[in-house]
């Protein structure tokens, strides 16, 4: 395919994913929990006794750790791992489906562009704002958390937030799938939490976590927690295998199925 017909598919959907009310409210939902993580790490203990009775008190400051960076990075990951995933979870299904079922589907295929390319591009662009979500929350965490705890290293939780990016891949690579049999959001939006779920239950067994990709949260929590990790690439090269053949089924179901 000449780079003069894909080059116009690419800036389409990097333009529509710039424009995208949807990018901007998770670019400030970033913005707003990662700057502020070692902020509210450092002033949880006053928080949690401002909000406890005496007793409550008392007990939370015999048992709460002191504020560290290792919390602060904690955090992060928390509200990576529920808040923003299940956002990115709905507002992807949204998106797998009108990028299969609808849309500007019949102008873009009148123009001798190939459905695999179309797909390939509006994917690969989801991907990429996912990789954007984690190194600009990676860095903001980093950088309010090193006004407060200046000890507080980069690399743990930029590679820690990189995990979360392909384990939120591999979530939409199942979205994807999902949306190229049924027309509607519900596919994907079901294929998406369902396989949340499965990530989060998988990480309690040991083995599964160590040789699967479903291990890929629990992999992220060591990281920025600077644990020792064995067999990492296990998991990492695991999902992107998982993630190359649920991208192909894609293509091959997408290239099959009847367009409305």
């Amino acid at each position: 395919m000449p780079s003069t017909q894909v080059l116009p598919i690419w800036r389409y959907h990097a333009v529509r994913q710039l424009r995208s009310t949807s990018t901007w409210i998770m670019i400030i939902i970033i913005l707003v929990m990662a700057g502020t993580q070692g902020l509210v790490t450092d002033h949880m203990p006053q928080i949690m006794k401002s909000l406890a009775g005496p007793e409550m008190s008392q007990m939370l400051a015999s048992t709460m750790p002191e504020p560290s960076w290792q919390q602060a990075y904690a955090g992060w990951m928390k509200n990576l791992a529920q808040i923003i995933t299940l956002a990115l979870i709905t507002i992807n299904a949204i998106g797998y489906a009108t990028l299969t079922n609808n849309g500007d589907i019949p102008f873009i295929l009148t123009k001798n562009v190939k459905r695999s390319i179309y797909l390939t591009t509006g994917t690969i662009t989801t991907w990429c704002a996912s990789l954007v979500y984690a190194v600009l929350g990676a860095t903001l965490t980093w950088i309010g958390t090193m006004l407060i705890f200046p000890r507080a290293p980069y690399l743990p939780v930029f590679l820690a937030s990189l995990v979360w990016a392909l384990e939120m891949m591999l979530i939409s690579a199942f979205q994807l799938f999902a949306a190229t049999f049924k027309q509607g959001i519900g596919g994907p939006l079901l294929a998406g939490m369902g396989f949340y779920l499965l990530i989060s239950i998988a990480g309690v067994f040991e083995k599964i976590a160590t040789y699967t990709p479903l291990g890929l949260s629990r992999l992220s929590n060591q990281i920025s927690e600077q644990q020792s990790v064995n067999n990492w690439f296990i998991p990492v090269g695991s999902a992107l295998l998982l993630l190359s053949v649920m991208f192909l089924l894609s293509i091959h179901r997408f290239n099959r199925k009847e367009l409305s």
